[in-house]
């Protein structure tokens, strides 16, 4: 679903001359791993592998874009995601943020979240969203 919104950074990155960060926050919730205040868990592991396949998702789309002409790198970090985002995207005046979201309202954006709407709460630079069809 991420990648729904490529064709609109691509196409924006062209015209405008604009290099493309793409960032993966890799959030690692160790409960549900069985963890909880009486039973640690090790999840280094698991936080690893996450690692691994983000770095190797992100370079294989930085790929395509690098093919297109399209100045691109990539960043992989941890932790909330939202949080991470609105960190990195604080650091540059000259930045937008480009997501796709799910578009939930209700009980399931209580229940679930929404990154995109505390991007949108949080950020002084713009966010452009893509609904998937």
């Amino acid at each position: 679903m991420a990648e729904t919104v490529l064709p609109h950074v691509e196409r924006l990155a062209s015209l405008l001359s604009l290099e493309v960060v793409l960032l993966r926050v890799v959030r690692i919730v160790p409960w549900v791993y069985g963890a909880h205040e009486r039973v640690p868990l090790d999840t280094t592991k698991i936080e690893e592998a996450l690692e691994l396949e983000a770095r190797e998702y992100l370079n294989a789309i930085e790929s395509r874009l690098k093919a297109k002409g399209i100045e691109c790198r990539s960043k992989v970090m941890h932790r909330v995601p939202w949080d991470k985002i609105v960190n990195f995207a604080g650091k540059s005046h000259d930045t937008m943020v480009a997501i796709s979201t799910h578009g939930r309202s209700g009980i399931a954006r209580l229940v679930l979240g929404s990154v995109a709407d505390m991007l949108i709460r949080s950020l002084e630079t713009p966010v452009l969203m893509v609904r998937p069809l």
